[in-house]
């Protein structure tokens, strides 16, 4: 839930500033965030022999540690950014994130499941990642249009303030994910 939240709200959010802010098209907005989805996609073909190797859990915490990082680092970036020094070191972070948390998440998730309850686990994953991103995009959403400015001109960086609680919660939430990955199995178990 914590990771498909987070990413999907960062997502929303980055989209708002990059057009909103800073004036990027749809098309150059979307070639800044290209980076991630480069890395999770030439990621998943070896995504298993990655596992096999580290195993689930150590790549779960990674994968969280470079998402809780990412858009931490995010945070710093103003109304005039450099992409290539600003955005992009975030995006890349992001694109590792994701690509480890991502199948490690679905492995960990069905490992030891029957052979008979494959596809209840892999549906019930499924709809906890639905579930996370709807109920983080939700806070997020309420969060940025709670800091509204009145009608008028809004200069480029109070646009930037009205966006950074969205961006704080997405950072929130892959660190809270983070620290339940984290937690000892026995005492998660017993929650």
């Amino acid at each position: 839930m914590g990771l498909f939240g987070s990413y999907l709200s960062f997502q929303f959010i980055v989209t708002m500033f990059l057009q909103s802010v800073l004036g990027w098209s749809p098309l150059g907005m979307a070639l800044a965030l290209l980076p991630a989805g480069l890395l999770v996609a030439t990621s998943a073909p070896f995504a298993d022999r990655l596992i096999d190797r580290f195993g689930a859990t150590q790549l779960i915490l990674t994968g969280l540690t470079a998402l809780g990082l990412g858009y931490v680092l995010f945070l710093r970036v103003g109304t005039t950014p450099n992409y290539a020094l600003d955005i992009l070191p975030s995006v890349v972070l992001l694109g590792i994130g994701f690509a480890l948390a991502f199948p490690s998440i679905n492995v960990q998730a069905t490992a030891g499941i029957r052979d008979s309850e494959q596809g209840l686990a892999a549906g019930l994953i499924q709809t906890s990642t639905q579930v996370g991103a709807a109920l983080v995009l939700a806070v997020t959403t309420a969060l940025v249009s709670g800091h509204g400015h009145a009608t008028g001109s809004v200069t480029p960086q109070a646009m930037l303030d009205q966006y950074r609680p969205g961006l704080i919660l997405s950072a929130a939430v892959a660190i809270a994910a983070l620290l339940v990955a984290a937690a000892p199995a026995k005492r998660r178990n017993r929650v």
